[in-house]
């Protein structure tokens, strides 16, 4: 019987029956009642929905809804019916709230003031956007004509964005990406086999450095690498760790063995790089 087994064998059980679970998950849809995490599920979380859009390169979908005690919003039925739920599968989905400040001041970007609406964020940056209660048919005729090529935000430096570094380890690949965005890259050159990366990470990861450094593009290079020692060498970096500034014209700052938080601070503010995270 099941409640004879042990406590922690139990525990041990159900771990690894997620774990078959996760796998089969591949090929098929048999464990969604497990609680797996679901791609199609909507996201309540913008600064999650904007990441995974730029890691599927997929459309954002963003349902504005008006969601408060004994009051149902008026499109939530609607997004169920067959034929809307089959087309916006396509969609990194995210679901916001008009009594929540921060969600408010985000889709004001996309020109929204009000409850129910949806927005469409394409790749590139533009987006389409509808406001007002709708049919299922309104909706599809909205998607429709909401193809790349829509009108610019007016992006809003006070929105508030977690600090994310997303690393990479290819700094062509990382270049083309900055002068994609108009933006530097922040090279970090690290030891391998050191303690190089754990401090530097603690130290990058401080408050003050991420509000200046978590717009760039960064990228993550180790000595192992001999590409990656020689392009310390290209930037004149002689001693590891380093931190290099690339800008998007060509020029770059480099700052040498960095040991506390205020050097990198100083390092950034004289490298004329400029985030505006936002505040909460």
């Amino acid at each position: 019987m099941v409640n004879q087994v042990p406590l922690h064998l139990r525990h041990l059980l159900r771990a690894v029956t997620l774990a078959s679970c996760g796998a089969a998950l591949l090929v098929s849809s048999a464990c969604a009642t497990a609680g797996w995490p679901q791609y199609r599920r909507w996201m309540a979380d913008y600064d999650a929905a904007e990441r995974r859009m730029a890691k599927t390169g997929r459309d954002l979908l963003i349902w504005y809804q008006e969601a408060r005690p004994g009051r149902r919003d008026p499109l939530k039925q609607v997004l169920r019916e067959p034929a809307v739920r089959g087309r916006i599968h396509r969609y990194v989905r995210c679901s916001l709230l008009r009594s929540f400040e921060p969600d408010r001041r985000y889709v004001a970007q996309y020109g929204v003031e009000r409850a129910p609406a949806l927005i469409v964020v394409h790749a590139d940056g533009t987006y389409h956007a509808i406001t007002g209660v709708m049919t299922a048919e309104e909706i599809l005729e909205f998607l429709d004509g909401a193809q790349a090529g829509g009108e610019k935000p007016r992006m809003n430096p006070h929105v508030y964005h977690e600090p994310r570094y997303e690393w990479r380890g290819d700094y062509d690949r990382a270049r083309t990406a900055a002068e994609s965005a108009g933006q530097a890259v922040l090279v970090v050159f690290h030891r391998w086999l050191s303690r190089d990366w754990p401090r530097l990470e603690k130290l990058l990861s401080r408050r003050e450095v991420t509000r200046r450094l978590a717009c760039l593009v960064p990228c993550k290079l180790s000595s192992w690498h001999r590409s990656a020692r020689a392009l310390a060498g290209e930037f004149g970096v002689s001693n590891m760790p380093a931190l290099v500034i690339v800008h998007p014209e060509g020029g770059h700052h480099v700052l040498e063995l960095p040991t506390s938080y205020e050097a990198i601070v100083r390092f950034a503010d004289d490298s004329g790089v400029e985030c505006h995270p936002g505040q909460p």
